[in-house]
């Protein structure tokens, strides 16, 4: 596996980084309980030095603040349209801190159950709709379905 370490790309990368990863934390977390997850383009990714490079510059940028991190990524390549890659911060949470960063994660998370709920509420509402209107025909003046196939609209 090829080092980034010193790569002139990856030291621009994570020093652009730092203050975005310093930004995503909770309000009020002392700079604990921060992810950072980034879709791109997966040319974008290649011109950038690729995801390894960028997976090491997010490593490198988390050291720099002291965070004990976990790093994924994968996509990038000409099968996948997006690349994903993300870390988040392991470290252990001082207790002041703990209250703020556990709200945070919880309103993440609702946030994203509502997200996805919504959506497959959306499929299940047109599922229905087309269920109900088996054998109708719709109507776009009156923006409606008619009984009758045959009734003019």
């Amino acid at each position: 596996m090829v080092s980034h370490a010193k790569n002139e790309r990856c030291v621009a990368l994570a020093k652009a980084l730092v203050p975005l990863l310093e930004r995503s934390g909770p309000e009020g977390a002392g700079g604990y309980g921060g992810t950072l997850q980034v879709h791109v383009p997966s040319e974008t990714a290649e011109q950038l030095g690729g995801l390894d490079l960028i997976r090491a510059a997010l490593r490198k940028a988390a050291r720099e603040l002291g965070w004990k991190f976990g790093t994924y990524g994968f996509g990038g390549s000409q099968e996948r349209a997006v690349a994903l890659i993300g870390i988040h911060d392991r470290r252990e949470i001082p207790e002041p801190y703990a209250q703020v960063v556990e709200e945070h994660r919880q309103r993440q998370m609702r946030a994203a159950v509502e997200r996805v709920s919504a959506r497959y509420s959306a499929l299940d509402v047109r599922r229905r709709q087309v269920r109900r209107c088996a054998g109708r025909r719709w109507c776009r003046r009156r923006s409606s379905w008619r009984s009758s196939p045959t009734t003019a609209c």
